[in-house]
């Protein structure tokens, strides 16, 4: 019980609060193409990105079967999918539209690596966190 209370009390410090919220499951995708697929090193091609992103929309990819299961928040952040996306109840976060080749040269530049870090994570996760229960 010792470990649980004191797990309890770091959740509640990072809350701000003297008591935890309770945890409510979530679940988020990260969604990106990448340039090495012109490689041969994908199943697939790039294009089915965009269309699993519209397939998590609309509820029927066995993600969204699982996030029903448990009553989990999905959400889905584009982070670089090569299809456009604009008009989609998504989180968008793209930085550029996919990646480089990295066989041929760096995926990403530094300074696009260091543009995108601020756009995911903890800023989509903010807008969940709920009042405490006791």
């Amino acid at each position: 019980m010792g470990q649980l209370e004191d797990i309890a009390c770091r959740f509640a410090a990072r809350q701000g609060q003297t008591c935890p919220a309770a945890l409510t499951p979530a679940i988020t995708v990260f969604a990106s193409d990448h340039g090495v697929t012109a490689e041969g090193v994908s199943a697939y091609p790039s294009v089915v990105t965009g269309e699993m992103v519209k397939n998590f929309v609309a509820g029927g990819a066995a993600i969204c079967v699982l996030a029903r299961a448990i009553e989990a928040r999905l959400e889905v952040v584009d982070v670089g999918v090569l299809s456009p996306l604009d008009d989609l109840p998504i989180v968008h976060a793209r930085v550029r539209a996919g990646t480089r080749n990295l066989m041929v040269e760096a995926a990403m530049t530094q300074e696009e690596t260091a543009r995108r870090w601020p756009l995911v994570g903890r800023p989509p996760a903010a807008p969940w966190q709920t009042a405490p229960t006791c």
